[in-house]
């Protein structure tokens, strides 16, 4: 792979983790307004943590899927397969760094992290395998 395609899968990786946080905040923001209103906010800032240990990793393992998927289709050229690791790898680095910023390095460490990651590495690498083999 070469050096630009790593830079090109850290830079995908940090657009998705975005997406992510942004559907995330959706999921929210639909279960506030939609599921359960007419509580006070103190209320939905305790639900949010909850909400979001449930909709972030599945939702980020779709996202690496798609972007695995359709990036490998793409770029026949690039290794399909190679550019998933790299775009699961950098997305797991980017989650990890962030959320220990935000919340302490205890945050990481924990079941809901580690299946996150799994979910996520696990979405980016069938993304790339489809896309290799769709591409022979």
């Amino acid at each position: 792979m070469k050096p630009l395609d790593s830079l090109k899968a850290a830079l995908t990786a940090l657009l998705v983790l975005a997406l992510n946080l942004a559907l995330t905040t959706a999921v929210i923001f639909a279960y506030a307004k939609l599921i359960d209103p007419g509580h006070p906010p103190g209320f939905y800032g305790a639900k949010a943590s909850q909400i979001a240990e449930l909709a972030a990793p599945p939702l980020g393992a779709l996202l690496l899927f798609a972007t695995a998927y359709v990036l490998g289709r793409r770029q026949p050229q690039r290794k399909a397969m190679v550019f998933a690791v790299a775009l699961g790898g950098a997305y797991v680095v980017l989650d990890a760094v962030s959320g220990g910023a935000s919340a302490g390095t205890g945050a990481i460490a924990t079941p809901i992290f580690a299946l996150s990651v799994t979910l996520a590495l696990t979405g980016a690498l069938i993304g790339g395998a489809l896309a290799a083999r769709r591409s022979r």
